[in-house]
């Protein structure tokens, strides 16, 4: 089997002979014909910075533009490692065009937990493997592995860190965080949307951000196309968002747009002020506890290789997440000094 990438850009790919199904196979190989990689921003809001994209797979074939229907083609015809394959060299050939400094997160479908060239160390991806968090999608139940631990380590021995899609959607999303103990876990935007009408979402959100936390687990909020969307989520303890708001998917790498960075905090509607209040002072403690682990050397004690600076850094990061809380209209006053900060310390790691 061989790809490549003509000057248009879209990749070829030698699709096997036709199968049961001669007119769903006549699209699927137009769709193969036609493939092509979007991406799409991952942000740290505290930072103003993009820290990842996501690729997505998209085509030129009318009849299977939709993912959802390209995918269960594949799945029909028996296609999903060739697919998955192409997808992954297709990103192979674009990593070095991308930004510095990013991470990029390809979908992976559960059937493709099969193909021996995902765990190739000569395969394209596997040689950028460093730059790569796999994007664990379970439309093919991981029940079919008795092995899933197994293969998940070797992914990890090749350099790839592993994220779970669309956790909190069902029973499925929480197997696979229990089962994969991701790196990297993605809100599935049912419940990002309109989250700033939702205070029970808000609160799952809070809890599942919370666990992660916990866990030493990244989250990502997907699906974030309001400002009131991304401000209810900064307010929960959200980070890293993803969605419109920030940019659509596209064949370039794109960049956010400078307003989109210099929009205003809005209020929080609907947000709790008790839960606020006590937000502040839980994060007060923790920038306390943070600050503490400063050795005299300018080193942590949790974490040698981390400089004075860097902490010092996450410090004033967490410090803007206090200002923003402090900018919602319905915060109550807190006591004189509760959020005061040891002043040595401040200035140590200035």
């Amino acid at each position: 089997m061989s790809t490549n990438t003509g000057e248009s850009g879209v990749l070829a790919l030698d699709v096997p002979a036709p199968g049961p199904d001669p007119v769903l196979e006549r699209a699927f190989r137009r769709a193969m014909d036609g493939l092509y990689m979007v991406f799409q921003p991952i942000v740290s809001w505290t930072e103003r910075e993009i820290v990842a994209y996501e690729a997505l797979v998209r085509t030129c074939e009318p009849e299977l533009a939709r993912p959802d229907l390209l995918f269960s083609a594949a799945e029909r015809l028996d296609m999903i490692i060739p697919m998955g394959r192409r997808i992954r060299r297709g990103v192979a050939q674009l990593v070095s065009t991308a930004p510095e400094r990013v991470s990029l997160f390809v979908n992976v479908h559960g059937g493709e937990l099969a193909d021996p060239d995902l765990y190739d160390p000569a395969s394209p991806l596997s040689r950028v493997a460093h730059r790569i968090v796999l994007e664990i999608t379970e439309r093919w139940s991981l029940d079919r592995f008795h092995d899933i631990g197994e293969r998940i380590r070797a992914l990890r021995d090749l350099g790839f860190r592993v994220a779970v899609d669309d956790l909190g959607a069902g029973y499925a999303g929480l197997t696979s965080f229990a089962r994969l103990r991701p790196e990297v876990v993605k809100l599935d935007m049912s419940l990002i949307r309109g989250v700033n009408e939702d205070p029970t979402r808000q609160h799952l959100i809070r809890s599942l951000n919370g666990a992660c936390r916990d866990l030493g687990i990244r989250v990502v909020a997907e699906g974030v196309e309001t400002k009131e969307e991304r401000d209810t989520l900064v307010a929960l303890g959200s980070n890293l968002l993803q969605g419109y708001l920030f940019s659509k998917p596209a064949r370039a790498f794109p960049v956010v747009e400078t307003a989109v960075w210099d929009a205003e905090y809005t209020h929080v509607k609907g947000w709790p002020a008790r839960t606020a209040q006590a937000e502040l002072l839980e994060l007060r403690d923790a920038l306390n506890a943070l600050l503490g682990t400063l050795n005299t050397d300018g080193a942590t004690r949790y974490d040698p290789t981390a400089t004075a600076t860097e902490v010092g850094a996450l410090g004033r990061r967490a410090l803007r997440s206090v200002e923003a809380l402090l900018a919602t209209n319905n915060l109550p006053s807190l006591e004189p000094g509760a959020l005061s900060l040891p002043a040595p310390k401040l200035a140590k790691t200035a």
